[in-house]
């Protein structure tokens, strides 16, 4: 009977929390206008909560924390930008939030690698 109240508890809980979720949308372009494919999206105040765009650029967030913290957009060789979750808010679904990343070039030290032939002898000879 306890087991059962558990669970019972467990699926209203989940249930309650996926009733109450506010969806964040918006998209994510570099410069040219071209989908930044696979962006990370978090939010700063909890960086476990979060996602990714998509092929074309696209996210959605669905959560149900308050829309005053900020939703952070990184993309390597990108800047970072972060603007409060409130700015992605989703009344519906015709709402999008486009997103411009800039670019930002990574600068690498050079790397030489050099290699020098190896004697191999014969054992058959």
């Amino acid at each position: 009977m306890i087991i059962k109240r558990n669970i019972l508890f467990l699926l209203t809980l989940v249930f309650s929390v996926i009733l109450f979720a506010t969806d964040y949308r918006g998209r994510v372009l570099d410069e040219k206008g071209l989908p930044v494919m696979y962006a990370t999206c978090y939010v700063l105040e909890e960086p476990t909560m979060g996602t990714a765009t998509n092929a074309d650029g696209y996210f959605l967030l669905q959560t149900d924390i308050d829309s005053q913290n900020h939703l952070v957009i990184s993309f390597l060789g990108y800047e970072k930008q972060e603007e409060p979750l409130s700015v992605y808010l989703s009344d519906n679904n015709a709402v999008v939030t486009i997103i411009q990343l800039r670019e930002q070039p990574i600068a690498l030290q050079e790397l030489v690698i050099t290699a020098s032939p190896k004697k191999i002898r014969n054992k058959y000879k």
